[in-house]
């Protein structure tokens, strides 16, 4: 078993069925393996994961909770 699976836009161009399963593994696999996981869904992103960060221009800009609460963030990357 390996000990970091990395994942880069693992929803990209997949029906959405399949996606589903694809998010139901990772899942299922997060408490056996250290992901990294790169997603522009940021929503389902957000659904498996134990930490989160937005980088922009390779710094930081949010992390963990500050993306539910974050005008930018709603702004910017959700359209609210």
């Amino acid at each position: 078993m390996p000990k970091l699976l990395m994942l880069d836009e693992p929803s990209f161009g997949i029906e959405p069925k399949t996606v589903h399963k694809i998010f139901e593994i990772i899942k299922e696999m997060k408490d056996q393996v250290a992901i990294l996981l790169v997603e522009q869904d940021f929503f389902r992103a957000l659904n498996v994961c134990d930490d989160a960060y937005l980088i922009e221009a390779g710094r930081i800009k949010l992390k963990g909770d500050e993306f539910l609460t974050s005008e930018y963030a709603r702004k910017t990357y959700l359209g609210i």
